[in-house]
Parts: structure tokens; sequence; C-alpha cells
């Protein structure tokens, strides 16, 4: 009598000094009751007995699907699923932890008042184990314990059930990147050679912890933004706060419903907003599939070219010229200095002219400064000729055709007027 009196008010005892560490109730999503044949009832959830904010306890599945907490049965106390509590146990995997793939839980809870070496629940074994209904959360099946044989999870007028969503959380994109090709300012440029300012075009890289494998979770919509500023300030949830100096698209952030991951100003709204010779910063952030946006990239700087690239331009005549008559090009070609400033590009030594006349002929200045300006040529076959100029100064190269093709064609006989024959 007086070793059941003594077991009983240690197990009292010990059941005092774990309450005290374990979790509320209210906070798990593991409830119900397993059954025993040995131990009767095992409750996995204070809400169970109505003791929440007196005797709180519970177990919970973590988004990692492993579990933690206790539940308690009234014959032989406490059962623990919490990790610290696990190590050593019989054999495999100790942490109690369920696949959110399939519902199998696999692993060993603890019961506590057996000490350590001894007191597990094995919830996995060759020819039982215990799983969770993905669709419903219920759970099935048996554990096993040396020390008090089968648990059954559920029953006719009793189960275990879990709140766990098996939808995984979605992560937000990760901060764009930029692809290592347009390192470091992420900007490409191109039509340079046609209008008075180059358009440049954004680069960044989408990657998404859940766009795997990719297309799962992609990129649906992107924010851009540029000044002569990196300040780019955002409310308290990330949305922009457009400035006065911003470049727009429409009065509003340049924004598109896109996957694609680059972005190019519209040209006539570029052309009328940016200047030569200019140092300007710019930020991108992306959307998921689940409508959960990235934090802004990091401000990069990129420069706008010095002035305006070289307009190569030039006529010829005669307009119809003939097999061996020498053909006149006219240089008509505009050059831009520092000041974006227009001027004759053959006034400059230092730019160079390269005429391609169109039969395997070239005049290049750097190796000849007569051909830098008007230029003659002689064509001996006849056929069509393109001819090109291409011109590079201090900012890079363009070229024209000027107006041409043209043909050369044969030149009429010669003759001459001879008296009849008497």
């Amino acid at each position: 009598m007086k070793k059941t009196f003594f077991i009983i008010l240690s197990l009292s005892l010990f059941s005092l000094a774990i309450l005290s560490q374990v979790r509320a109730g209210t906070d798990d999503n593991v409830s119900g009751y397993s059954w025993s044949d040995n131990i009767g009832w095992v409750s996995f959830n204070c809400t169970n007995q109505g003791t929440c904010g007196t005797a709180d306890y519970g177990v919970n599945i973590n988004e990692d699907g492993v579990f933690s907490g206790y539940s308690w049965s009234d014959n032989i106390g406490w059962i623990s699923f919490n990790p610290g509590d696990l190590s050593g146990c019989p054999s495999g995997t100790c942490q109690t932890k369920l696949n959110v793939d399939n519902g199998e839980i696999s692993g060993w809870a603890r019961i506590l008042v057996y000490g350590s070496g001894d007191g597990w629940l094995s919830f996995r074994g060759a020819n039982y184990g215990v799983s969770v209904n993905i669709g419903i959360g219920d759970f099935s099946g048996y554990t096993w314990s040396d020390n008090i044989g089968w648990v059954s999870f559920s029953g006719a007028n009793y189960g275990v059930e879990t709140s766990f969503s098996f939808i995984p959380p979605n992560y937000p994109p990760d901060k764009p990147g930029i692809p290592s090709q347009y390192q470091p300012s992420g900007v490409s440029w191109s039509g340079e050679c046609v209008y008075n300012i180059a358009i440049p075009t954004f680069h960044w890289i989408y990657n998404d912890p859940d766009d795997v494998p990719p297309g799962t979770d992609p990129q649906t919509q992107y924010q851009i933004r540029i000044r002569n500023n990196s300040n780019f300030p955002v409310d308290g949830e990330g949305n922009p706060i457009l400035q006065t100096d911003e470049f727009k698209c429409g009065g509003q952030v340049c924004s598109a419903p896109s996957q694609s991951t680059s972005f190019s100003p519209p040209t006539a709204a570029w052309i009328s907003w940016a200047s030569h010779n200019t140092n300007y910063y710019w930020t991108v952030r992306v959307k998921d599939s689940n409508n959960t946006w990235s934090e802004w990239s990091n401000p990069l700087s990129f420069s706008t070219p010095l002035h305006t690239y070289p307009q190569p331009d030039f006529i010829h005549g005669p307009q119809n010229p003939v097999a061996g008559e020498e053909v006149a090009f006219m240089d008509l070609s505009v050059c831009y200095d520092s000041g974006n400033n227009a001027y004759d590009c053959q006034d400059n030594v230092n730019n160079r002219y390269l005429w391609d006349f169109g039969d395997e002929i070239f005049c290049d200045s750097n190796i000849n400064p007569e051909c830098r300006g008007d230029v003659t040529h002689n064509y001996e076959v006849q056929g069509n000729y393109t001819v090109t100029l291409e011109i590079t100064d201090d900012v890079g190269t363009c070229e024209s055709n000027g107006d041409t093709p043209f043909s050369i064609k044969l030149p009429l006989p010669e003759w001459r007027e001879v008296p009849p024959a008497n």
C-alpha cells in the first residue's frame, strides 16, 4: 500500500514539474484521444479535458512536419514529443515527424514516467504505423511500446486529429539579382544609332524557393523604378511612393503583369526624360503566382552616353554612273561634342571613317586621312553596288548606306561619222 502511494505521489510531483514547461493547448494543432487497453485514454490537448488555463498542454505539428509538445495519460502521466527529450531512442530517427507528402508518421515519443533508457512509443515498424489522412487530418493506425503495448489512434467513438495544413507555405521570391552578363549595372543599350539618346534595357534574375521545378511558382508581375537618386521611398507594405523626378509610365510606376525579366522604357518617354552624361539609379521588385512580392532589389547605378552617337550620311554623283566613270561621295555626317552640340564629323581628326564601296575596296581614315570626309571611287564592272560609311567617335560606332544602292552600267559605244564611199 505504501509503495502504491509513493508511486502516485512521485507521478503527481513529476507532473507538476513538467506542467510549467508544456505548451498551451489552444496554440497547438493536434487534439483528440488515443486508446490503450493497458493505460486507457491518452489526451493530446488540454482542450479535450477543459483544463486549458489551469493545466495547459498539447501536441503540435510544425511547418516542417516535426512534432513537439506533450500528451497526457491519467494513468502514466506525460508523453513527450519534444525533440530534446527524444535523444537516445531505441533505433532509427528519434524525432516524431510527419511526411507531408503521404501522411505517414515516423519516429518516437517518450513516456517520461519511466525515466531515461525506457518508456518509448514507436510510431512506425515493419507491420504497423500511424498515418494522417491528408484530406481531413484524421489519424489512424497503431503505435507500439514495450511498456504499454499497442495504442490505437482511431476507433468508433474516439480519435486524434490535426488542423495542420498540408498546403506548403508560400515563400516570397528572392530579392532580384543581376545576370552575370549584365554586371555590374544590369543595363544594356540599343537604338543608339537610331535615336538621339540610347535606350536602356534593365535585366534581373527571378528566383523563388517555391518555383521548383521552374514554372511551379513563376513571376507574374514586376515593378521598376528609375531616378537620379538612390533613395526610393516605399510605404509600410513596400509599395512605391513615387517622387517627382522619377521616370514614370503613364504617370504611374512602371509595371507589367509579365514573366519577362527585362524592361525597356517606352522610347518617346525615355528620350523626353533622360539626359546625356547623367548618372541614374534603378531598382525592381517581382511578384510570384501566389500574389507575394519580393523585396526591392538593391539600387544599381548606370550612366547614359556622353552625347548622341555619330549620324553617318552621304550622297553620290553622278546618279547613273557608267563603268570607268569616277563616282563622288559627298559626306553629310553629323557628330556631337561633349555638350551634345552638332558638328561635321570630318572636322574631328579623331573620328574614324571607314568606307566600304561594295566592290571589296575599302577606304580607312586610320590608314589614309584622305578617307575622312568626301571621297571618290571608280567602278570598272557593271552591277548594283551598296556603299557603307561607318563612323566611330568617342562614344561608339554607327553606319549608313547613304543614298545607295546604285547601278553601274556599260558605257555607250564610241562612234564617229564618216562620209559615204564614192
